[in-house]
């Protein structure tokens, strides 16, 4: 009874966090989208592998912890779940865009708060943005798109996440970082 009460509320929780961070899923790609569309034959990298270990009797991997507990779960899982609608390459890097700043705003914000009560985490943890952003490169690395994708365009995909989630700048086609930091 409780856990399907609890994936109700995760799934409520992720759809609002959705419409929250203003990445707008389209309805018709709501309605077509598949449950998962990870790949999870991609091995992990090393530093990926990580997100899996455990500490003590605690059977939940400790970097799902430091996410639950700062709120950082809900992005990374968001992002997982909107990318499996994702119905083109432009709309891929569009996605990748919004979630790569919203993840760095949301540290921003966080670090910026008084996180008291709400977390027992300091808000100057700079944890949780690491394994979100890990988390969102594991999902993008073994994502299985719609569209056809070369290794060139996954790469890219990835650079970008990487160069949004970090000061929410976006490479120009040189390279070069562009973004709230870098105008």
């Amino acid at each position: 009874m409780f856990s399907s009460a609890r994936s109700i509320l995760a799934t409520a929780a992720a759809t609002v966090s959705v419409l929250a961070l203003g990445v707008a899923v389209p309805q018709s790609a709501r309605a077509d989208a598949r449950p998962d569309c990870r790949n999870e034959s991609v091995a992990s990298t090393v530093e990926e592998s990580r997100l899996t270990r455990t500490l003590g009797a605690n059977p939940q991997p400790v970097p799902a912890q430091i996410l639950d507990r700062s709120g950082f779960d809900v992005v990374a899982h968001s992002f997982a779940q909107a990318l499996c609608s994702t119905g083109s390459p432009v709309a891929a890097g569009a996605l990748i865009d919004r979630f790569g700043r919203r993840l760095w705003e949301t540290a921003v914000h966080r670090a910026q708060q008084d996180t008291r009560g709400r977390s027992d985490l300091p808000g100057d943890d700079d944890r949780p943005l690491y394994w979100a952003r890990l988390t969102m490169t594991l999902a993008l690395r073994q994502w299985t798109p719609r569209f056809s994708l070369s290794a060139t365009s996954r790469a890219e995909l990835e650079r970008r996440l990487e160069y949004a989630s970090r000061r929410g700048a976006v490479p120009d086609s040189a390279g070069r970082a562009s973004g709230p930091d870098h105008c």
